[in-house]
C-alpha cells in the first residue's frame, strides 16, 4: 500500500464532512419545514455551494492560502461533528422528524439508551449502498488508470499551486482562462 494513501483518504473524508457541515449550517439556518428532512447527499450539495461562494470572496481577497482554506475545511468539519453529536442526524426527540416516513414492513429498535430507529428494506439497500460507494471512493483514492487523455492536466496541476501560492486566480493575460471562463 502506498505509504500516502490515509493522509490523502482522512482529508478527502474531512473535506466531505466539511461540505456536510456548511450544508447543515445552511439547512439549519434557512429553518424551512420542507427542508426539514432532506438527505446527507443534499445537505453536502449546498455545503458545496457555500464552500464555492466563500471561496470565491476569499480569493476576490487574495486571501485563499494553505492556512486560510485549512482553517475554512477544519470549521466545516467542526459544524459536522457538532450536528452529528447533538442534532441526532435528522432524529428530534427520538422521534423521526417526518412521520410520514414510516413504512409498513418497518419495525422500530430500540437500544438501552433508548434511541430508537427504524428497519426496513429500504433502510437495508441503503446502507448497502452507502457500503458500495465508501469502497469505490477508498479504492479510487490512488488509482493508477486515471488519466484521461482530455483531461487538461496542465491546468489542474498549474492553477491550484497558484492560487495557494497568490492567493487569487487572476490572471488576465492567460490565454487557456480567456477561451475557458470566457
Amino acid at each position: 500500500m502506498h505509504p500516502g494513501y490515509f493522509p490523502v483518504l482522512f482529508w478527502s473524508l474531512l473535506i466531505f464532512a466539511s461540505f456536510w457541515g456548511f450544508g447543515e449550517l445552511l439547512r439549519r439556518r434557512i429553518n424551512r419545514p420542507e427542508f426539514a428532512d432532506i438527505g446527507w447527499g443534499l445537505t453536502a450539495a449546498w455545503g458545496t455551494a457555500v464552500v464555492l461562494g466563500i471561496g470565491g470572496v476569499v480569493m476576490m481577497l487574495h486571501l485563499a492560502k494553505a492556512p486560510n482554506l485549512t482553517v475554512l475545511v477544519i470549521f466545516g468539519a467542526a459544524a459536522a461533528a457538532y450536528y452529528a453529536v447533538n442534532g441526532k442526524w435528522g432524529m428530534k426527540n427520538g422521534k423521526s422528524r417526518n412521520p410520514k416516513s414510516r413504512t409498513k414492513n418497518s419495525k422500530s429498535v430500540s437500544s438501552p439508551s433508548g434511541f430508537k430507529f427504524e428497519l426496513s428494506a429500504f433502510s437495508f439497500f441503503s446502507f448497502i449502498l452507502f457500503l458500495l460507494a465508501a469502497l469505490a471512493f477508498s479504492t479510487s483514492v490512488f488509482w493508477p488508470y486515471q488519466i484521461d487523455p482530455n483531461d487538461d492536466w496542465i491546468a489542474y496541476l498549474m492553477y491550484p499551486e497558484k492560487i495557494l501560492q497568490t492567493g487569487t486566480f487572476t490572471d488576465p493575460f492567460s490565454l487557456r482562462r480567456v477561451a475557458a471562463l470566457g
